[in-house]
């Protein structure tokens, strides 16, 4: 359940990525931020920015991690759930033990097991408005 719901308008794909230095800046680590978003709407330019704040790499070596599931960055594990079809499947691959509440986690696609998702969860919907224009609600 979400307790507390902020939006932000990203205006372009810079703000997108001051916004993911921003969250990672304010939420303590560990934590797990699961994104919510259609394909396309900014989820992996937000996680990059976040990442590297995170871990100090770069952006260009950060990526999607959609034919692996998980990519592991220094302490900070990035899932891309495009490929698992429910919590289940999640379950049965051994991840739940990374939603623990002590790992700095990242999860695309996270409405396919928003069922198992700790209720500390930050929650990141992401909603392509126009080419350049998102409107980012976050909260926990």
């Amino acid at each position: 359940m979400i307790r507390k719901m902020e939006q932000v308008k990203s205006r372009s794909i810079e703000e997108t990525q001051a916004f993911g230095e921003k969250l990672a800046q304010i939420l303590p680590k560990p934590s797990i931020v699961a994104f919510f978003g259609d394909l396309g709407a900014g989820k992996t330019t937000l996680i990059k920015s976040y990442v590297s704040f995170r871990t100090a790499l770069k952006s260009d070596e950060i990526s999607s991690p959609t034919f692996q599931i998980l990519h592991i960055y220094n302490d900070l594990y990035h899932f891309d759930l495009w490929r698992v079809s429910n919590a289940d499947e999640f379950l049965a691959l051994g991840f739940d033990e990374y939603l623990d509440g002590k790992h700095d986690v990242c999860i695309e696609w996270s409405e396919r097991i928003e069922p198992i998702l700790p209720h500390n969860t930050c929650r990141v919907h992401i909603q392509a408005l126009s080419e350049n224009e998102r409107q980012i609600t976050y909260g926990f």
